[in-house]
């Protein structure tokens, strides 16, 4: 692949044979193309660098692991490109070792890489079976996910908190665009919690998604407030310093399209 400064591939006719390896050892503006393949027990970590991961097609480029631990998922990331990829956390039978017991996502989108910087999920496939499917922590900058369909087994597809810390808060946009979001044993889709940090201004954007859950009334953002004056917005309660985008349009169920006045 002309232009690719690293190839990982299965069958060792690349740079390298996984992908954990292959971030490991990136730099800043490092573009990693992933060839088709199944990659398990892979733990990518590319906190705080800026970097590009090219699956060749998501429905045969499969990067993943059973170990069922919340700070062992198969990729975590801050900022840069994820694109062309299935993110599968499986049920391994493995109990979670991780002191607070949580089970992996498949993508951790955390770190402070991401403050004042952007990081575009495109054309994946990410899936949980035994927690949500993603999991951010979002800070001041920009997170897209752009034709991608999430998925759990048992909780919301997507959970969303804000940043923690003062001087990485401010304007937090996060868009969600042509997606899909499936939780069949969760009334919630997409969870936004609580703001934590008062400066914070957390802004969703939705343009051409589906969710869908267990229930009838499909709860796509089920918030729980646990502290300070929360915003009462419509049917989005218990945030603070909460707003959606005004350009969000043409969703499903119908509460997407809500927009503040």
């Amino acid at each position: 692949m002309i232009g690719f400064v690293t190839v990982v591939a299965t069958d060792g006719s690349g740079d390298y044979t996984t992908l954990t390896e292959a971030v490991s050892r990136a730099q800043d503006g490092s573009i990693i193309f992933v060839r088709a393949g199944v990659y398990d027990n892979e733990t990518v970590k590319a906190w705080g660098k800026n970097i590009s991961i090219i699956g060749e097609n998501p429905l045969t480029t499969v990067i993943k692991n059973g170990f069922n631990s919340y700070d062992r998922p198969p990729i975590e990331m801050s900022c840069g490109l994820l694109k062309n990829l299935t993110v599968y956390a499986y049920d391994g039978g493995k109990p979670s070792t991780f002191v607070w017991g949580w089970n992996a996502y498949s993508v951790h989108i955390d770190n402070d890489g991401l403050c004042d910087n952007s990081l575009n999920v495109e054309n994946c496939i990410l899936k949980s079976d035994k927690t949500y499917g993603v999991g951010v922590g979002l800070r001041r900058g920009l997170l897209r996910f752009a034709n991608c369909r999430f998925y759990s087994r048992d909780m919301a597809s997507v959970f969303v908190h804000d940043a923690v810390s003062p001087e990485v808060a401010g304007e937090e946009r996060i868009v969600f665009e042509n997606c899909i979001g499936e939780s069949p044993n969760s009334d919630a889709v997409i969870i936004f919690h609580s703001q934590k940090t008062a400066v914070a201004r957390v802004i969703p954007e939705f343009v051409n998604c589906v969710f869908a859950g267990k229930g009838e009334r499909v709860e796509v953002l089920n918030q729980d407030n646990t502290g300070g004056s929360a915003k009462q917005v419509g049917t989005f309660l218990g945030l603070i310093n909460f707003y959606q985008s005004k350009v969000s349009r043409n969703n499903y169920p119908e509460l997407l399209n809500y927009m503040e006045g």
